[in-house]
């Protein structure tokens, strides 16, 4: 059995969408993943599965929220080790500075549109910062993510992907949790 992380899209955000972790984690079960745990209300989900790749795990899990919720949800699916990977590339990590209680990751479905990168940085603030890694955007926003301009959406729309964000004590969260599976 291999350890994933699972992000979803969209759930629980503004009172859209409303998934009880709970009946996330009983639905998740039926469709025989193991060991599922989940983090905060935000669809944070930690499981075990024989099967692979990353996308037909994805397909699942998005399938049966619909089955289920009927919420068309996008789900991306990392293994322990490529989290761990995510996490150790954080470009900022390095600047004593650097607070990280102001990094955060966007996860993106699909390599991003490169056409659109320099709109994107032009859009931050002076004191942020911005760096792209494959499928993944970090962010450093020391005035808080809520006041960023660099949203969610805003990078959906521009790198032309579907994205979900964490903040760093997130995912190192999800990472221990992955970790202690293994």
């Amino acid at each position: 059995m291999k350890t994933y992380i699972a992000l979803l899209r969209g759930i629980n955000v503004s009172g859209k969408n409303k998934i009880l972790m709970k009946d996330l984690q009983s639905v998740l079960e039926r469709i025989n993943l193991g060991a599922v745990r989940t983090y905060i209300q935000s669809g944070n989900i930690v499981f075990e599965s024989e099967q692979n790749p990353r996308q037909k795990l994805s397909e699942l899990i998005s399938n049966a929220i619909y089955d289920e919720f009927e919420y068309d949800v996008a789900v991306l699916v990392y293994e322990r080790s490529e989290l761990t990977k995510i996490v150790n590339s954080n470009p900022w990590l390095q600047h004593q500075e650097n607070e990280d209680k102001f990094f955060h990751v966007s996860f993106l479905n699909d390599f991003p549109d490169k056409e659109n990168f320099e709109e994107v940085v032009a859009k931050k603030s002076e004191k942020e910062d911005i760096a792209f890694d494959n499928k993944v955007v970090f962010l450093y926003c020391p005035d808080g993510y809520g006041r960023t301009k660099l949203t969610n959406s805003f990078l959906e729309k521009k790198l032309k992907t579907k994205a979900t964000t964490r903040n760093w004590n997130t995912i190192n969260k999800l990472l221990a949790m992955a970790n202690k599976s293994e």
